[in-house]
């Protein structure tokens, strides 16, 4: 029965003093016959009361009431829980459920109407139209393979992205974009799993640490079904919600299970930012922290760096590879370039007019480079783009404005660099 210790800090800073209305904060995990609560306790900066309930769907809230301005709000949660293992998904379900579509049982309909009613009605065609390779209406397919080929379809189709905006994606703009956070991902899920008739529900906590995961912080779906209830689908990491996800909240709306919701009162230009860290770490049995992971510990945490590097690239690639055509043409333009260059360079031995020249080589490859990254304006890289364009040009624009100081050297060098430029573009346009 594994142990952890959950350390979550939230932050929100402020140029002036600002007065804060009554806040709602979500931190504690849920407790269940899966997790037990062993130890909690709560800093909050400035001082405030608070007032522990329990909402509507049994999460915990601790609603916070303050006295005083401030120009610093500081949450500070330690939580130890003990995770207990639970019995596979495929093995609980009722009989009269293991193939869909099934029907709810009288009293299960009454109780599940708000978590099958859709909360973006207005996306059915995308949604119909994205699960329509997945279902067919007529089919009787597996309760349990039809959930998990969703969880599977999301996982492989879109493009994991960290997203530190307020809110999520509509699950039509998560298609559109090809991609989302998790909480983008966990609103695609729910809605879908709604759209074939199941009740679905939105949720968030954190999770420890594994092979090809994300973060600390993390929301996926859960799904009813008769006979195993409640059941986790984690599409951001193609996984079933296991020993590993620690629940906090769970609501109909992803808005519901927000970790801090308030508000502030002061100057429009205040607010400064925000800071969020969580730290999650195993204990020994006497509650103290385990020094060091072990070697397959440190393995997995390798190989989950490596797997959100291999989406981020993945990523940027596709992207880049959407306007193929302008990357192309820029890089045998480069390409051709880089061997005048160095054509010119070996018959004249780089005289004063050829140097003068490279100049504008230069300052023409950059202009090209900063039209390109204005061109493809909605790529992640275009910043990286329209630094290496300025580059370009101020480089070009020294050589002109002073040529006799240009060596051989450098003329080699910016050739060869064009032509490796070039090549790069073309590989990957």
């Amino acid at each position: 029965m594994p142990r952890l210790r959950i350390t979550h800090k939230t932050a929100y800073r402020y140029s002036v003093p600002v007065s804060f209305g009554t806040h709602r904060a979500m931190l504690r995990p849920r407790a269940s016959h899966e997790l037990r609560v062993l130890a909690a306790s709560v800093e909050i900066e400035p001082k405030a009361d608070v007032r522990w309930l329990l909402d509507i769907e049994g999460n915990s809230v601790a609603v916070l009431t303050f006295a005083e301005p401030a120009t610093l709000l500081r949450l500070i949660t330690q939580i130890e829980v003990e995770l207990l293992d639970d019995s596979r998904i495929e093995c609980l379900i009722d009989p009269i459920a293991r193939l869909y579509p099934f029907q709810y049982s009288a009293e299960e309909q009454v109780a599940l109407v708000p978590y099958r009613l859709p909360s973006y009605p207005l996306d059915g065609p995308a949604l119909h139209n994205w699960l329509s390779s997945l279902y067919q209406p007529g089919q009787l397919i597996d309760t349990y393979d039809l959930l998990n080929r969703l969880n599977t379809h999301i996982y492989q189709t879109l493009n994991y992205r960290e997203r530190y905006e307020p809110g999520v994606q509509l699950p039509h703009e998560t298609l559109a974009l090809g991609g989302g956070s998790c909480r983008d991902y966990a609103v695609l899920m729910m809605e879908a799993a709604r759209y074939w008739g199941f009740g679905a529900r939105f949720v968030s906590g954190y999770v420890r640490l594994e092979e090809g995961q994300h973060g600390s912080t993390h929301a996926w779906t859960e799904v009813y079904l008769p006979g195993a209830g409640w059941r986790g689908f984690d599409p951001t990491n193609n996984k079933l919600a296991g020993i590993e996800h620690i629940p906090v909240a769970v609501a109909r709306e992803q808005q519901q299970a927000a970790p801090l919701a308030g508000s502030w009162d002061g100057p429009g230009d205040a607010f400064e930012g925000m800071e969020v860290s969580v730290q999650v770490v195993s204990l020994d049995r006497s509650g103290q922290r385990l020094s060091h992971p072990s070697s397959n510990q440190a393995l997995i945490m390798d190989a989950a760096r490596h797997s959100a590097l291999k989406d981020v690239l993945a990523s940027e690639l596709a992207a880049l590879r959407s306007y193929w055509g302008w990357f192309l043409g820029l890089g045998v333009a480069m390409i051709v370039a880089g061997l005048v260059a160095l054509g010119w360079s070996c018959i004249t031995e780089v005289t004063f007019s050829i140097t003068w020249l490279f100049g504008f080589l230069m300052l023409a490859s950059g202009i090209g480079e900063i039209i390109g990254s204005f061109w493809v304006g909605r790529w992640s890289g275009m910043l990286v783009h329209l630094l290496i364009g300025v580059l370009y040009a101020l480089v070009g624009m020294m050589i002109i404005d002073q040529p006799e100081s240009a060596a051989i050297q450098l003329t080699l060098i910016i050739a060869i660099f064009l032509m490796i430029s070039g090549a790069f573009r073309v590989v990957f346009a």
